[in-house]
């Protein structure tokens, strides 16, 4: 359970050391497949945003298999 555990906090370690506070919020609303928060603030976002390992956005949306995120983020 304890390598469970510091597996997490060194994995949003390297999230928040990698992305601006701003990026953070985009890939949890990729990761949710919250639309309505995406949509409100892609126009002033990074949408070319890279977590600590350089996948995007659309690439996250890819991973989590979210199909109307990634058509969002390939139209803005």
């Amino acid at each position: 359970m304890r390598s469970v555990s510091v597996l997490l906090l060194t994995l949003v370690s390297v999230i928040t050391a990698a992305a601006p506070i701003e990026s953070l919020e985009l890939f949890r609303a990729v990761r949710n497949g919250d639309i309505a928060f995406l949509k409100a603030h892609i126009p002033e976002a990074n949408i070319n945003a890279r977590d600590a390992r350089g996948a995007t956005l659309l690439m996250h949306a890819a991973a989590f298999g979210n199909i109307e995120t990634m058509k969002l983020l390939v139209s803005a």
